[in-house]
């Protein structure tokens, strides 16, 4: 997972100087994210694409995706549990 957050930036033109001064202005804090959440997190970024929240978590470029993770986890727990019912029908019978 990565997290992306928020830049307050004032609206309209904004020149590369300016974003690479927010960069560094919020480095320490992505710095220290990142240290937090250890190995939960890939990434710790800044971003000029939110707009409503201060942050977001992102699945990684080659990760699952949250559903797709779902998808695997249920098709697991379902295969536990016709393999267990195919073994309790072959106690039965023998």
């Amino acid at each position: 997972m990565n997290i992306v957050l928020k830049t307050i930036i004032k609206s309209g033109d904004e020149d590369e100087v300016e974003e690479r001064e927010n960069k560094q202005e919020y480095n320490l804090l992505c710095d220290w994210i990142k240290q937090q959440l250890g190995d939960k997190v890939a990434k710790v970024q800044i971003s000029k694409r939110l707009s409503s929240s201060p942050c977001v978590l992102v699945s990684g470029k080659f990760g699952w995706s949250a559903n797709m993770e779902r998808l695997v986890i249920d098709s697991l727990a379902l295969h536990a549990i016709l393999s267990q019912a195919v073994d309790r029908s072959l106690d039965k019978s023998s």
